[in-house]
């Protein structure tokens, strides 16, 4: 009785019944006592009857969508089945026919059948009952065992016990449907895969794949694997090694395609062959043949245990127990052949041991890398009684003692099976529910459930404590609202007076006031769900804490904002702000005219300028706050009295400007909106920024502001000019006291176009301000010069752009109709001209001449006219701009050639005719275009020259210096008096005629240097910048000076000749010897003599000599000079009296008297008395 009633309580549909019916009582009895901010929406009964049926609405429909798509799966899943019957060659077209009717009838069955399940509370599709597998050998009694199982087969009365033979994808599967389990019966050979091992394993695999599609949550609820006794026997220790390696993979194959892990029951069949078998149970009845026998192990395993000693411990159990009836049955035998036989029995089962043993151990391997086989028990079976018996021990005992083994007696067959029905029944089928299921699944639904469930707690505690936290909430609130409201009067009184209009003094108490517990600050925050459900005393308790805030703003907040707006008033540096500062304050008292959003931005731009540093940005966004809040409230209540003497004393001073001034004040401050400043960064391209800077260091980011644009001139001025004139005329009254003179219409038409004038005339400016900052960057070498140069004439031309730019935005009265925009702010011309239409018929002035009258724009035009025909120029003739660049290529082209010739040290040449064209181009620009390439040239030309100076000062000192140096500094006859001289041959290839400093001035200074005229000039390249400097060329010219004398006629080595005549000698003296080179003359004083003397010597020695003969007696103390120069020398000993560079008188002293003699040169040269000698520099 209490097995049925516990029966019936754990029927899932008494359950879903009961839970339903506990929920329509709790929707039934307290549903009504909901509420949702006062709102009670289960009230009525109708209502909560409504969601009664919802409920099992919803129960029914979630319970029909759950077998809907039970039915669904089966279907698909029969179906599947019976894919590709096609496809079996292997057997003939009847063969097939009739499988295929089989199988067809077999489903056909199926597909209507309905199976009880375990709980016997309710009815199952196939699909939904447990499955199993049969893995084994061929032959090894999987088959056998299934038919004499005692189970019941649905398709007996039609098929009869057969298995239903698989087609298509299952046609190597038998299909064994029972009213308990579905049991697939795969070919023996997929266990093995010895026959063919690729077709094998594919077609397992596919069949393991097509089973998961179908049962993805629980394919399989466990697998039986098959032993046979007769394999056991006959098998080596090697073959049966292999076949349990092979149910060993079979296993894992299933355990990772299946994803799931399932239990494994070890069914070891044919034990019948043991000898003695059929003796020692023959007396066993209906039942007790159907128990089982076997063992099952614990579940799960202990941790650490192993399956081989677990099995081993407990079939010594069941060979206990055989021995224990052994006795008996020894009793009840009465045959002595089968008592003899029946005794053995025991030894017989006891020397299954360690085979098995051996053959769990290996099959159910586990390791780190497989996952463990969850081996439920291992059990003995027999189907039938047929074949031989095998009898170990007369066999082990023949073997010993080498007696003939001699063969049982085949069995004859019962028709009885042992130990199978309770075995499926009872143990396997009981355990279907221990299998896996598919862990993604699995978490899926048990997230759900655990949702459903959480869920319902949740509402059960919601209803239960729902009241009482509302409750304590609300009294919460009300000691919250106490509090707040104490702590606000409180700092109420501490507040200071009035002395200025510092709103920060009072932010702590607005803020304290404003975040009262459902005050003003919460006022659309709405009540939370924990202070609801028909007790909430926000609303009234709200009301109280929005007054008193409310009244805070206009007692003390609008107070200190008007005292604010009087200093502003008070303290402006300039009519506009004045202006509006006015206007806010007298806003704040005039209702009529009050724009919050106006008020707001002006205060709000006071705060950003004037609040202190230390105030936080949340800090400044509550002030903000707070100003909205006060300016909402209309009409606004202010305490604190207008000052009317202040507002008239500025009424006056503003009036005093023009509405036009004022007017296009505004207009300036305003700006326009979506429209960039013109830069030249952005209209020069990227290279601006390497070509130009700005005379007066601002940046060149820093350009013409927006408003004075083309785009600004249509959507700023155009736009925004008539409005704000009407906008400020209407102003007038109220802002400034005043009304206007004369009709409005024709003041308002006079205004504008004097706020035209104004701003065209700023629009000139602004751009004149510009262009005459506008500078090139001075490189400080010729290679930036170039590269300047180089931008500035390539396609792409920053001042191109630059230029194309500004006059693009220069030209205003031809482009009114630009865009639609410029259409759309055609505004100002329509204004202009309906106020002086107007204007004229009221004040009777004479209609307008049928001239049309030129544009105010095209002031702006005009005044950069010449630059717009620069960059355009006439319809179909080239652009003077591109000229002028083209002329700037050229002479980039000339300054690259002076550069390579510089740097490969070839003379500087410079084309005169490209530097005037180019500063002809230069003159004929408008400014600033003529300037810009003025200082380009200038400075370009200017180092250039540096640059070749440079250059040739440098070769000079490599080419020349490196031989002069040596050969002359410090030598004779460049440095008089020393003894060291130049040698001849060092001498000759210095200042011979194409020698190293004439090849030199030949080759490196023609180009620079003009050497027509007695004093060699250098050659300007530009305008006042020499190619060379002066002092460079002197000593070129010094050394051509020195050649000429010294080497005539362009002769290889040096020569020079001198006349020696003697013109009178003091007294005493009777004679003059002049030896030269050991020849010896004598010049008689009175004679006239003379002597050729010429340079260099012959001699290898070469001296002269000079002897007074004073007295008849030569001189001791004669005058001798050695060496090349000896001929230098003996000249310069000599002391000139006088004469020409030609002719010159000189005396020599010896012996405390004196000759005195005439130097006679055939050239004014005079090597003798040369003056550049001494002069002379090299070069470095």
């Amino acid at each position: 009785m209490w097995a049925k009633l516990k029966s019936f309580f754990a029927n899932r549909w008494v359950l879903a019944f009961i839970g339903l019916l506990v929920v329509s009582l709790l929707i039934w009895f307290v549903g009504d006592a909901i509420a949702f901010y006062d709102h009670r929406p289960l009230g009525s009964a109708g209502a909560r009857i409504g969601l009664i049926v919802l409920v099992w609405l919803v129960f029914a429909l979630v319970e029909g969508l759950k077998q809907f798509r039970a039915w669904r799966a089966n279907k698909a899943m029969l179906a599947a089945m019976g894919e590709g019957a096609s496809s079996n060659s292997a057997l003939s077209q009847r063969e097939v026919a009739e499988l295929k009717k089989r199988f067809d009838d077999a489903m056909a069955t199926l597909r209507k059948a309905r199976f009880e399940d375990k709980s016997g509370s309710g009815r199952n599709y196939l699909y939904q009952l447990p499955w199993y597998m049969f893995i084994g050998a061929p032959g090894s009694g999987k088959t056998t065992a299934l038919v004499n199982s005692g189970l019941r087969f649905p398709l007996e009365g039609k098929m009869g016990k057969d298995a239903v033979k698989g087609i298509g994808g299952t046609r190597n599967c038998d299909w064994w449907f029972t009213d308990e389990a579905v049991l697939l019966d795969t070919a023996g050979r997929y266990t093995t895969q010895s026959s063919n091992r690729e077709v094998d394993a594919a077609a397992w695999t596919g069949f393991l794949t097509l089973l998961k599609k179908f049962r993805p949550a629980q394919p399989l609820n466990g697998a039986i694997v098959t032993v046979s006794l007769s394999d056991l026997f006959t098998s080596s220790s090697a073959q049966r090694d292999e076949y349990a390696r092979s149910i060993r993979a079979r296993i894992q194959e299933l355990y990772s395609t299946l994803g799931v892990r399932f239990p494994i029951y070890v069914v070891v069949t044919k034990c019948d062959l043991l000898a003695g078998f059929a003796e020692f149970f023959g007396d066993l009845g209906r039942e007790a043949r159907a128990q089982v026998w076997g063992t099952t192990f614990d579940f799960p395993l202990p941790a650490g245990a192993n399956l081989g000693a677990t099995f081993a411990g407990e079939f010594d159990a069941l060979v206990a127990r055989l021995n224990a009836r052994l006795t008996t049955r020894m009793e009840e035998e009465r045959d002595p052949q089968r008592r003899a036989t029946l005794f053995a029995f025991p030894q017989q089962f006891a020397g299954l041991r360690d085979m098995l043993k051996a053959f769990l151990d290996e099959a159910f391997l586990s390791s780190a890398f497989t996952e463990e086989p969850m081996v439920r028990g291992v059990y003995f079976t027999s189907g039938t009684q047929e074949g031989s018996p095998f009898d170990r021990v007369l066999g082990n005992i023949s073997r010993v003692y080498g007696l003939e083994r001699q063969v049982l007696p085949p069995a004859s067959s019962s028709g009885r099976s042992y130990f199978l029905t309770h075995l499926l029944r009872g143990v396997i089928f009981a355990e279907s529910d221990i299998s896996g299921r598919s862990a993604v699944i699995e978490k899926r639904r048990g997230r759900v459930a655990l949702a459903l469930y959480s869920l319902l707690a949740l509402l059960s505690l919601l209803l239960i404590v729902g009241w009482t936290i509302s409750f304590v909430r609300n009294q919460v609130l009300i000691k919250d609202v106490a509090e707040a409201s104490a702590e606000v009067t409180k700092q109420v009184a501490a507040v200071p007076p009035l002395p200025t209009g510092d709103v920060t003094t009072v932010l702590p108490v607005l803020d304290a006031a404003r975040n009262i517990p459902t005050g003003y600050a919460d006022r659309d925050a709405g009540v939370p769900m924990s202070r609801a459900f028909g007790l909430s005393q926000s609303g009234k308790l709200g009301t109280q804490a929005d007054r008193a805030y409310l009244n805070l703003l206009r007692d003390v907040f609008l107070p200190r904002i008007a005292l604010r707006l009087e200093q502003q008033i008070r303290e402006a540096n300039s009519p506009e702000v004045r202006y509006e500062a006015l206007k806010t304050y007298v806003m704040l008292y005039d209702p009529a005219h009050l724009k919050a959003a106006d008020v707001k931005t002006w205060i709000s731009a006071d705060w950003d300028r004037t609040l202190s540093r230390d105030i936080t940005q949340l800090q400044r966004a509550s002030l903000l706050a707070h100003l909205g809040a006060a300016l909402d409230q209309l009409p606004l209540e202010m305490v604190l009295p207008q000052d009317q003497a202040l507002v008239q004393q500025v009424r006056t001073q503003l009036a005093a400007a023009s509405l036009a001034q004022r007017t296009y004040s505004r207009l300036k401050r305003i700006g326009v909106e979506g429209v960039p400043d013109f830069r030249v960064t952005d209209a020069g391209g990227p290279q601006a920024a390497l070509v130009f800077t700005r005379a007066s260091g601002a940046p060149l980011s820093q350009g013409v502001p927006a408003l004075f644009t083309v785009a600004g001139y249509d959507k700023g001025f155009r736009a925004q000019a008539p409005l704000l004139v009407k906008q400020l005329g209407d102003e007038e009254a109220w802002v400034l006291g005043t009304s206007s003179n004369g009709s409005g219409v024709a003041r308002m038409a006079t205004t504008l176009t004097e706020v035209q004038q104004l701003y065209l005339n700023e629009y000139i400016k602004s751009w004149d301000d510009l262009l005459g900052d506008l500078r090139l960057i001075q490189s400080s070498s010729l290679q930036g010069s170039i590269q300047t140069i180089t931008l500035l004439s390539a396609g792409d031309s920053p001042l191109k752009l630059l230029l194309n730019g500004v006059a693009k935005e220069t030209k205003l009265a031809t482009g009114n109709d630009r865009s639609a925009e410029a259409a759309a702010a055609g505004l100002l011309d329509k204004a202009t001209a309906a106020m002086r239409s107007t204007a004229d018929k009221l004040m009777g002035t004479p209609a307008a001449s049928a001239q049309p009258a030129a544009k105010p724009e095209a002031v702006v035009d005009a005044h950069f006219e010449q630059l717009q025909r620069v960059v355009a120029g006439p319809a179909g003739q080239p652009v003077p701009l591109d000229a002028t660049l083209g002329v700037l290529k050229e002479y980039e082209v000339q300054l690259r050639a002076t550069d390579e010739a510089i740097k490969r040290g070839a003379p500087v040449t410079s084309d005169a005719l490209i530097v005037a064209r180019i500063k002809s181009e230069a003159d004929r620009m408008p400014p600033p275009v003529s300037n810009l390439l003025n200082g380009l040239i200038s400075r370009s030309g200017a180092q250039s020259a540096g640059a070749g100076a440079a250059a040739v000062k440098a070769a000079a000192a490599g080419e020349v210096g490196s031989w002069c140096k040596p050969a002359v500094e410090g030598r004779y006859p460049f440095v008089k008096g020393v003894a060291k001289e130049v040698p001849l041959g060092d001498f000759a290839k210095l200042f011979a005629p194409n020698g190293v400093i004439d090849g030199f001035a030949k080759t490196k200074l023609v180009g620079m240097v003009d050497m027509s005229g007695p004093l060699w000039k250098p050659i300007q390249i530009a305008d006042g910048v020499d190619a060379l400097p002066p002092a460079a060329i002197a000593n070129f010219q010094r050394a051509a000076t020195i050649r000429d004398a010294f080497f005539p006629g362009g002769a290889a080595n040096p020569q020079a000749s001198l006349d020696l005549l003697l013109q009178r000698v003091d007294d005493g003296v009777t004679d003059v010897q002049l030896s030269i080179d050991g020849q010896v003359s004598s010049m008689k004083p009175g004679t006239n003599a003379a002597a050729r003397l010429s340079w260099p010597s012959l001699s290898p020695a070469s001296q002269i000599k000079l002897t007074l003969v004073i007295g008849g007696k030569p001189s001791t103390t004669p005058l001798i000079f050695d060496g090349p120069w000896a001929l230098f020398r003996f000249v310069d000993a000599g002391k000139v009296e006088g004469g020409t560079p030609e002719r010159q008188s000189v005396s020599y002293a010896e012996g405390g008297k004196q000759v005195f003699f005439e130097l006679r040169s055939g050239s004014v040269r005079n090597p003798m008395r040369l003056p550049e000698l001494a002069q002379f520099r090299c070069p470095g």
